[in-house]
């Protein structure tokens, strides 16, 4: 049969066409872009599913990025207590020299004495001026809490609280503070050198728990949280990737394919318009 009113085998191909056209369009929107799933139609499951795990991407790298920035903060803290460790090894050295009486005469002792002093306004400049940003580290204000995870679990928020470490307050594991070193204390070098070395040692002892009490944080808690993100982050992208990237290898041959196709669609159509222009033929003969 040889219908004249329809071209139904035009009207077949010009669908198919249609289609195939749609589909290369598609498959260029995928190979630009690097993505199998484009918009929610290409695999509505599929782009619910990424997009929550993109969202637990993002959130997990913000935490890596909370976690490094809390390991700075700490290290400048202890940094900063390294220092005055170094200061308080002086002092001792000082109150140890001026405990020898018998060698040590009134005047040796006073520069000792001044000495201690600048070392003791150097641990107080210490303990003033140590901060982040705003935030002071080691006047005893310190209450530190940081948003190492990326949600709202016990363990997504650590924190540290760093004690005054200033004269008023080391040494006082003792029963006597810092302070009383200073030159008309009751234990400065001239008065009393042996109970001025006790305090320091408590002082010393102090700093040293403190020092430690940052690095157990820093090394079980900070960079624990950071190995562990890190990996957490790979395997939540890695699942991302795989449903939401396209394999290129696969799409290239893809779109051959709908070129081949489309090459193909153009034929027919071309053939079915010259199938009725045969029949026009029988009229004219």
């Amino acid at each position: 049969m040889l219908p004249i009113n329809q071209n139904l085998g035009s009207l077949n191909s010009l669908r198919n066409l249609n289609k195939t056209n749609s589909a290369m369009q598609l498959q260029l929107a995928r190979l630009s872009s690097g993505l199998r799933v484009t918009r929610a139609a290409d695999d509505p499951a599929g782009l619910v599913i990424s997009e929550q795990l993109r969202a637990q991407a993002a959130g997990i790298g913000q935490a890596l990025e909370n976690t490094q920035s809390a390991y700075n903060v700490t290290g400048i803290a202890e940094a900063a207590l390294d220092e005055t460790s170094n200061l308080l090894a002086r002092a001792r050295e000082l109150a140890i020299a001026s405990a020898n009486t018998g060698v040590q005469t009134a005047g040796m002792v006073e520069a000792n004495q001044q000495e201690l002093d600048n070392i003791l306004a150097a641990i107080d400049r210490t303990a003033e001026t140590t901060e982040f940003d705003d935030q002071k580290l080691l006047d005893g204000t310190a209450d530190l809490q940081f948003q190492v995870g990326p949600g709202t679990d016990a363990g997504d928020r650590v924190g540290i609280t760093i004690p005054d470490m200033g004269t008023a307050n080391l040494g006082s594991t003792s029963g006597d503070s810092l302070d009383t070193l200073r030159s008309g204390g009751a234990n400065d070098l001239a008065t009393n050198p042996t109970r001025a070395i006790e305090v320091i040692d408590a002082a010393i002892g102090e700093v040293t728990d403190t020092r430690g009490s940052i690095g157990a944080f820093q090394k079980n808690t900070l960079e624990t949280n950071l190995n562990s993100m890190r990996v957490a982050f790979e395997n939540v992208t890695a699942t991302e990737s795989s449903i939401r990237d396209l394999n290129f290898a696969e799409g290239a041959s893809a779109f051959v394919n709908l070129q081949t196709l489309a090459r193909a669609g153009l034929g027919a159509l071309g053939a079915s318009n010259v199938q009725s222009q045969s029949v026009l033929r029988l009229l004219g003969g």
